[in-house]
């Protein structure tokens, strides 16, 4: 499965609020920061994705561009960008930035 791919499968199983699907391609000890703080590992990024989910954060399917990966948002905190690293099959970071 290729990077693009993976990334795309987590930002497809955090619209459908699905918390057990992100944590099949989410390492187990993924890094997560956002402006909230960061969070450290699979459960606690998955929830923090879910609530974002619930909260009406809805972003676009990742693209990648000069070899990054990234989503775009509107959510209720404004315009966001959502970074992901990934690295054999799961994705190890993830970091947002607001008002981009």
């Amino acid at each position: 499965m290729s990077d693009l791919t993976v990334a795309t499968t987590l930002v497809e199983k955090m619209l459908a609020k699905d918390k057990e699907g992100m944590l099949t391609v989410l390492a187990e000890n993924v890094t997560m920061t956002t402006p909230m703080g960061p969070q450290n590992g699979a459960r606690a990024v998955a929830a923090s994705l879910h609530m974002f989910a619930t909260m009406g954060a809805e972003p676009d399917m990742p693209v990648e561009e000069n070899g990054a990966i990234f989503s775009r948002s509107d959510s209720p905190m404004g315009k966001v960008e959502i970074h992901f690293t990934v690295d054999n099959g799961s994705v190890t970071s993830i970091e947002t930035k607001t008002g981009v």
